[in-house]
């Protein structure tokens, strides 16, 4: 019962969109920055940023998930329960992908570029 609360209060709500956000900036930033051929330090300050974003919408998701359960696919918001879902499913991919190219495994990083369009398209929850 307290995660529910937690989770439907306007708080809860306000800071999840502001996570969003903030997310959808940093991303911006980021490709502006790799597109102008930037290196080193930058590049562990977003691979950190996009380790903490994970982790945030993983918790917010994983928490929504246990307050509702099953409900959770069945409630009135249900379509941006499963895009939040996914979205939060590809970013763990994109981190498992990031951590295979730190460690020189093979890796597209045409595909990594993609998953991170993909992943913009949850700043349309705020609309």
């Amino acid at each position: 019962a307290y995660v529910r609360s937690l989770i439907e209060s306007p708080t809860f709500e306000s800071m999840a969109g502001l996570l969003v956000l903030c997310n959808a900036i940093i991303l911006g930033f980021e490709v502006d920055s790799t597109s102008k051929a930037d290196t080193g330090m930058m590049s562990l300050v977003w691979m950190i940023s996009e380790l903490v974003f994970c982790i945030c919408f993983t918790s917010e998701v994983s928490l929504r998930l246990y307050a509702h359960r099953l409900q959770f696919f069945r409630m009135e918001e249900w379509r941006w329960n499963v895009l939040d879902l996914i979205l939060v499913g590809v970013q763990i991919m994109d981190q498992v992908i990031s951590l295979c190219h730190c460690l020189n495994m093979n890796v597209d990083m045409s595909i990594m570029r993609l998953i991170r369009l993909v992943r913009l398209t949850r700043i349309t929850r705020l609309v």
